[in-house]
This record gives structure tokens, sequence and C-alpha cells, in this order.
């Protein structure tokens, strides 16, 4: 008896793992959304950093914190985050004809 005790206290637990992850991955994607959508093809005031297009090499503009984004993702081997208008919307179009 004091087994199965231990075995439905450990099956919610799984669970709760399961939902922590999921509520960690889901913050990440949006934040990331968040941060893909702030990168303009205008300089302004808060976006003064340059980065470029990952698929077309546009000049863009980020703030710092889409710059550490950018750089972070640079160093450490994975594509670049960020897209122009134009090139946002060809990959929607690929990803949603899938």
């Amino acid at each position: 008896m004091g087994t199965s005790f231990a075995v439905d206290v450990y099956k919610p637990n799984r669970q709760n793992q399961a939902e922590d992850i999921m509520s960690t991955v889901q913050s990440y994607i949006d934040q990331t959304q968040q941060q893909l959508n702030s990168a303009s093809a205008i300089m302004t005031d808060e976006q003064q950093h340059e980065v470029r297009c990952g698929m077309c090499a546009r000049e863009l503009y980020v703030d710092d914190e889409g710059y550490r984004l950018y750089m972070e993702a640079i160093n450490s081997g994975l594509d670049n985050p960020f897209r122009c208008e134009v090139c946002n919307e060809e990959y929607d179009d690929l990803a949603y004809e899938g």
C-alpha cells in the first residue's frame, strides 16, 4: 500500500514537470517572437544596432536586447534569428503550405 501511494504522488509530479517544460518552451517562443518582431528597417533612437536579415541580408535595426540575442545566436553557431518583413512573409507562406 505504501508503494502505490508513492506511485500516486510521483505521477502528478511527472505531469507537473511536463507542464512546466511546456510552459517554459511557450514562454521562450513568445519572447523570441516578440524580439523577432522588434527588428525594423529604419534606425530609431531605441534601435541603434545594425543586424542583417537571416535570409536576404537586408539591413535591420534592433534594440540592445535584440542585438544581444543576435550575438548569442551567432556566437553559438545558431541561425540568425531576424528576418525582414518580406522574408518573414515568405517564410510564413512556406510554413503554412508546409
